[in-house]
């Protein structure tokens, strides 16, 4: 009897495959904290300036994960996003969740895959699920994976108090 595709071992060529997923995602991560610390500077100038309307910022990060066009189960005319996963950059250093340089790799996962530390991106992709559309995926739909939409946002917060017709600041709360 033949196995099924998803009882089967990984073949070594997936594993090559799943490792530099993992190597992107590490290059990923490297991104967003770049566009973070490229991006913050002039919010809390802005912030700290009494004459500024702006009180407060968000950065916030949303990643489709996105099939790739060979896949069998790709549509045209879908967005074929797998999973998503948002994050908050606001105050993103090396330091923290992403970029911090921790080996997230998980114990029990198949010796093959623990060549390399796993970055943060890869170990929540396979080992953290929230909910329908923030699933886990398996390490075989990993391998499905053809890229990785983008977006990032910035929120820009002010509030402007009707009675006394000023923009409010940080210390007004």
């Amino acid at each position: 009897m033949k196995k099924s595709n998803s009882t089967r071992p990984l073949t070594p060529s997936e594993i090559d495959q799943l490792l530099m997923l993992n190597q992107r995602l590490a290059k990923l991560e490297r991104y967003l904290l770049d566009e973070a610390q490229r991006l913050e500077p002039p919010l809390q100038k802005r912030v700290a300036d009494p004459d500024d309307a702006l009180n407060d910022y968000e950065i916030e990060a949303k990643l489709h994960y996105t099939l790739r066009a060979s896949d069998p189960a790709f549509d045209e005319d879908e967005d074929n996003f797998m999973t998503e996963r948002d994050y908050n950059l606001k105050n993103l250093r090396e330091d923290t969740i992403l970029c911090d340089g921790f080996d997230w790799r998980e114990p029990g996962l198949m010796l093959e895959l623990n060549q390399a530390p796993h970055c943060r991106l890869f170990h929540e992709l396979y080992d953290h699920g929230y909910g329908k559309a923030r699933r886990k995926l398996s390490l075989r739909d990993c391998l499905r994976v053809g890229s990785i939409w983008v977006i990032i946002s910035v929120e820009h917060q002010a509030d402007l108090d009707i009675d006394r017709g000023k923009w409010l600041t940080m210390d007004d709360y």
